[in-house]
């Protein structure tokens, strides 16, 4: 950092005189008029008015206390008249440990100003977060000095007190989250001020000023952010059980749990299980680690790990809202990994999409560009050991291809030391069970009427070790609160009290006063919860997202047969029988039927021959899917193309027509039917593609010759017109940004509200092209059947992704696995505190939960 911001903090800094009293101390300038001060500083003022100078004491004027905070040591002094040449410092959060710091004040051995260089430390618990700092000598007079961060150019604390008055070395600093917390309008005086002078800025150094973002970027990056933190944040760890209360976790070292090069010292450490300070937060050791960090977050199920990893990521959450240097924290569950066991860098991209709907070409040069900070939890909730172990090789992989990613990772501590891969990190923890101290302590903030749990806990063995889990602990109180002693049943086994204990607690959560709508009975809830947890188990998911399921969900062949005939059935009963309905009425208004039927009788004919044919090709479909296993899209479309092209053959009596026709359905079905038995991929946001077009232009063309050699059209224009329109139809893509919406099932919702674009789009152009060209007859019954086509295959076949999902869901709704309206059953359960929700998806409060529920029938 250069010399020209270390002096303009010093113009930033006032000496601060008070009237009567002996010495001095220090203030400085953080918004237009206001004075930042320590308030051991000006306590003794009379009538809250203190002398103030600065800039060598040839600026001198009175200020008076405005507010103070006397236990933070905190205080504010305003300054009238205010002079628009009197800079304010630039406060920032941000601070680590071994940062290099530059402090500016007035000591009491140089009276005209001066500086000292110190070195940050760490922190410390008091009343609030005091910054530490070492190497360095603060003579008093410097208490209410700024605190200039060398590496970020940036104000991160103020001077409160030396620590070592007979040697001067090293001393205490409140940090800027405690004033902004404290006094809370500075956060926007301070961006109104900086925003319209941007003096300070423009000196910081190059490393801590925000990269250079388009508009479109920095949006992009913000709506992961914000979706990070709606998710998790307030979706998860503000959200969590009613009874829940902070328990401050006591942590240990655990270097032995890394791979064999990090413990090439570890090797000559007597006790591996190292005890940290019990004001020791994983933020404080998370940033000791220095750049590249990486951490390994240990304990028993239900110790406060995915809390533990919720409340560092909240911290990197807000640092990543104000610095657009800092990295992007995201939160993944390790879970998904083991479906399709890839490297972790395709894993991360694929998640980022399907959970924050960003684009896999943005997800890939975020990663590529290393701007995301990892959150891994749910390492032991792969299914098999061997697939834990593949996924730490590929993690460790991922270490060695990408250079130095930032990432937590946590897992079971029994399952990790179970596996013979180490994680090749840098740092690990343990998250320590709480004492029998810290649990009848944490059980008497709760409630008097947990009186006899307290009592029974002291007396119950099995009881007082589960009580050791914070996840235990919290269901426990929610379970037996106001229970007599005779009532809290006990067992002699653990695992049977457990599963007692759960029942206890899903019990209570059924008695909760209803604030959310829905008729559903006992059973019928824990039935479906049930069948939701296997699913989930089954299907390694942490997250559940309605819009997510899949044709795999119905488990036996025969349903998922029955899923495959039900979407084809459905798409080609709508799209045919509304096609040659519409044709074959304006075709009969123009006589271009040879027996000359009425309009009415060529909508019966269609009536029946559409579902006639859309049941043929979906038997013969499924048919082909069970017992062909290659080239099974080509030999369904040239099927399709088989059946439509006879039934436009007969019903206009015409062979050019029904190969025309048989042509156009045949390339339909070769474009679609592979879509149709695989997953569902819903689209939330679509563009044009240049790069597309030339293949769907050529396509259109043979469509357009298709019809002009079969005569369906009035002539070469109206034939081109039609082959241009499904030129469009194809062209979107999925688009390169962040839908910034979350709601439950919202990607089928964006698929329905994209079909419906399309529609829109191709019909009304469709319209006005062919009223153009012919009349206004035949532009609105070719715009309704091109629309309808462009609704169905459109937008990467958004219109087909909403069949599937209805005839998916009608199926399991039959089968009496989920209700008819499914987000309302989900947030019912929500309500009864059996899931949380996570964005537009919901997961079970915790894993010890779900597998309760998905042990029950």
């Amino acid at each position: 950092m250069g010399q020209p911001l270390e002096r303009l903090l010093q113009r930033c800094a006032v000496k601060i005189i008070v009237p009567g009293q002996r010495g001095w101390g220090t203030g400085f300038f953080v918004a237009p008029g206001q004075i930042l001060t320590c308030f051991h500083v000006i306590k003794n003022a009379q009538k809250g008015r203190v002398t103030i100078s600065w800039e060598i004491q040839e600026k001198v004027a009175e200020a008076t206390i405005d507010q103070y905070d006397e236990g933070l040591d905190i205080a504010l002094l305003t300054l009238t008249p205010w002079g628009d040449d009197i800079p304010c410092v630039d406060l920032d959060r941000t601070f680590q440990a071994d940062d290099r710091f530059y402090i500016y004040g007035y000591p009491d051995d140089f009276p005209d100003g001066a500086s000292v260089t110190v070195q940050c430390e760490g922190t410390a618990q008091d009343q609030q977060t005091l910054i530490k700092f070492k190497a360095g000598q603060v003579r008093p007079g410097l208490s209410g000095s700024p605190i200039l961060n060398q590496r970020t150019g940036k104000v991160c604390g103020m001077v409160k007190f030396t620590r070592d008055r007979s040697f001067d070395l090293g001393g205490g600093a409140i940090s800027v989250e405690t004033i902004l917390t404290t006094f809370t309008h500075l956060t926007e005086a301070q961006h109104r001020y900086h925003q319209n002078n941007p003096q300070w800025r423009s000196l910081l150094p190059q490393s801590s000023s925000s990269p250079h973002l388009t508009r479109q970027e920095y949006r992009n990056r913000q709506a992961l952010i914000n979706k990070v933190n709606y998710y998790w944040i307030e979706g998860v760890l503000e959200t969590s059980l009613p009874h829940h209360q902070s328990i401050a976790l006591n942590l240990e070292e655990r270097p032995l749990a890394l791979s064999s090069q990090s413990n090439l010292v570890a090797e000559f450490i007597d006790n591996p299980e190292i005890p940290l300070s019990p004001d020791t937060t994983v933020m404080d050791i998370f940033d000791q680690l220095g750049a590249g960090r990486t951490l390994l977050i240990l304990g028993e199920p239900g110790s406060g790990k995915t809390i533990t990893l919720l409340q560092l990521g909240k911290e990197l959450i807000r640092r990543a809202q104000e610095d657009a240097q800092q990295l992007i924290p995201v939160v993944f569950n390790l879970s998904s990994w083991a479906d399709e066991k890839s490297p972790i860098d395709e894993w991360i991209i694929k998640e980022l999409h399907s959970n924050y709907q960003v684009p896999e070409k943005m997800g890939q040069t975020w990663v590529q560009q290393e701007q995301l900070l990892f959150l891994l939890d749910g390492l032991d909730e792969i299914f098999s050991k061997e697939s834990q172990e593949a996924c730490i090789k590929a993690i460790n992989q991922f270490h060695r291809d990408f250079g130095s990613p930032e990432m937590v990772v946590c897992c079971r501590d029994n399952d990790y030391f179970a596996l013979s891969e180490r994680l090749n990190l840098e740092s690990a923890i343990y998250l320590r069970s709480l004492s029998l101290e810290q649990i009848d302590h944490y059980l008497s903030r709760l409630d008097s009427e947990l009186s006899s749990l307290r009592t029974i806990i002291k007396q119950d063995a099995v009881l007082q070790e589960l009580a050791t889990s914070p996840l235990m602990l919290n269901i426990m109180a929610i379970a037996y609160q106001g229970l007599a002693i005779k009532d809290v049943s006990t067992s002699g086994v653990i695992e049977d009290q457990r599963q007692q204990i759960f029942k206890a607690y899903i019990q209570r959560m059924f008695k909760r006063p209803r604030n959310n709508p829905g008729n559903y009975s006992q059973p019928e809830t824990i039935n479906k919860l049930a069948w939701l947890a296997q699913q989930m188990s089954k299907f390694s998911q942490s997250i559940f997202l309605i819009e997510r399921m899949q044709p795999s969900w119905l488990g036996q062949n025969k349903q998922q047969c029955l899923y495959t005939v039900g979407v084809r059935f459905v798409i080609f009963l709508i799209w045919s029988t509304v096609h040659i309905s519409l044709l074959g009425f304006h075709h009969s208004l123009l006589e271009r039927i040879p027996y000359d039927p009425t309009p009415l009788e060529m909508v019966s004919y269609a009536l029946i021959a559409g579902p006639i044919g859309a049941i043929l090709y979906a038997l013969f479909g499924s048919f082909i899917d069970q017992y062909v296993h290659q080239w099974t899209g080509l030999i369904n479309g040239l099927f399709l193309g088989v059946i439509y092209g006879l039934i436009f053959g007969i019903l206009w009596q015409t062979i050019p027509m029904g190969i025309a026709y048989g042509v156009i359905y045949g390339l339909v079905g070769c474009l679609i039917d592979r879509s149709i038995s695989h997953t569902i991929d819903p689209v939330e946001t679509f563009k044009w593609s240049w790069k597309k077009s030339g293949l769907y232009l050529a396509i259109g063309l043979i469509i357009a010759i298709s019809l002009f050699l079969g005569g369906t059209t009035g002539g070469i224009l109206q034939s081109l017109i039609f082959g241009l329109m499904f030129c469009f139809i194809f062209v979107f893509t999925k688009a390169e940004d962040i839908d910034q919406t979350t709601i439950a099932n919202q990607g089928i919702w964006k698929s329905a509200t994209n079909a419906t674009k399309v529609f829109l789009t191709i019909g009304l152009l469709t319209t006005l092209l062919l009223t153009l060209v012919e009349n206004l007859t035949s532009g609105l019954v070719n715009g309704l059947i091109l629309g309808l086509l462009g609704a169905f295959l459109g937008a990467q076949l958004s219109g087909i992704v909403c069949i599937q999902h209805f005839v998916l869901r009608l199926i399991l709704w039959k089968k009496g696995k989920i209700t008819w309206n499914y987000a309302r059953f989900l947030n019912y359960a929500t309500a009864r505190i059996f899931l949380q929700k996570v964005g537009g998806g919901y997961i079970f409060i915790h894993r010890r939960l779900r597998d309760h529920f998905a042990q029950l029938s």
